[in-house]
């Protein structure tokens, strides 16, 4: 089954479920918070894509819950997964993909909630190398950064829209890299994520051109730590998802105002962020889906030689349930 199936079968009904959850969530966080006493740091190493754990520290809600947390700032998930690893950071921000890629070998993570689910992935192309449809992509020459997220993605592309995998040539390069060599017209086509696709529109301007379905993309962003500290430090947790849901609610309430927030926080230029903003769906929850989510991308790592061939686990186990369902049950729509 595909992410694309997963995300139009759960669609509706978790729409309908988001409305009735956001007007009793509404009034379960307007109460008021008691602070809590001798709280420890608690070190959050977060991307910019972890547009709540932002906006719940510019606006405060963290200290009106009475918790001490500091932000420590990473360009990727990967950078903020190693550090909460190594012990540095007490909580991480990150991908499904990269908590699969993680967990599997650090079998103490632990999932505390999503973030958001993004749609900052996309597979776009060169207009003036004839490619408009996926059926053109034949023979042509299509710059991913292998082993990650993006050509996960793609592989999931190409069978969907019955294009063989070996009928393109894959040419391995850094996000970065990706965006030089398609401007300057050395491969045809490219699958990356934000900023990066930005920078390529603006740099291609007419000729940029993105392919069409992959409106369902996406993938969970996620709050990770592990198993000791959280449990260690376990009272707080639900006090600190709650300032998420706080922010949650500010977000989808005052979207101009925490756009604005934002792109002063993180140095994020305006025009940037009124493009990221419609494709991430902010939201503190745990959402049944996200445990197939996780089993196919550990089904896709085995299946390319990243990881032994195993039984694929008990995703279930892998996430702390209790604080959120504590902040906001109605948050929790994981069957247990």
């Amino acid at each position: 089954m595909s992410r694309l199936f997963t995300a139009y079968s759960v669609k509706y009904l978790g729409r309908a479920c988001h409305f009735l959850a956001a007007s009793l969530a509404a009034l379960w966080l307007c109460a008021p918070v008691s602070a809590q006493e001798n709280s420890p740091e608690i070190v959050i190493g977060a991307t910019k894509t972890a547009f709540l754990v932002w906006l719940a520290e510019e606006q405060g809600y963290f200290d009106d819950a009475g918790l001490n947390v500091r932000l420590e700032l990473f360009e990727a998930g990967v950078l903020a997964s190693r550090a909460l690893i190594k012990g540095d950071v007490d909580l991480a921000t990150g991908s499904d993909f990269a908590f699969v890629s993680n967990v599997l070998k650090t079998p103490d993570l632990r999932i505390l909630s999503t973030l958001s689910a993004s749609r900052t992935t996309k597979l776009f192309a060169r207009r003036s190398s004839g490619i408009t449809a996926a059926q053109h992509l034949y023979g042509k020459r299509v710059a991913v950064t292998r082993s990650g997220i993006g050509e996960y993605f793609l592989g999931h592309y190409l069978t969907i829209q019955g294009v063989p995998s070996g009928s393109v040539s894959l040419v391995d390069l850094a996000p970065h890299e990706i965006v030089d060599e398609i401007v300057a017209g050395n491969v045809d086509a490219a699958i990356t994520w934000e900023p990066f696709v930005f920078e390529a529109l603006t740099e291609l301007g007419d000729d940029f051109v993105e392919l069409p379905e992959q409106q369902a993309w996406f993938y969970y962003f996620l709050l990770i730590g592990r198993d000791a500290w959280l449990e260690e430090n376990k009272s707080h947790l639900a006090v600190l998802l709650r300032a998420l849901l706080r922010a949650e609610g500010f977000a989808r309430d005052a979207p101009e105002t925490a756009k604005r927030i934002l792109a002063g926080k993180l140095e994020i230029d305006p025009f940037l962020m009124d493009h990221l903003w419609p494709r991430h769906s902010l939201r503190a929850a745990l959402p049944q889906d996200l445990l197939l989510i996780l089993e196919q991308a550990t089904i896709w790592r085995m299946a390319r030689g990243l990881e032994p061939m195993r039984d694929v686990p008990d995703f279930l186990k892998f996430l702390m349930i209790s604080p959120l369902n504590e902040a906001s049950p109605l948050a929790v729509t994981i069957i247990q």
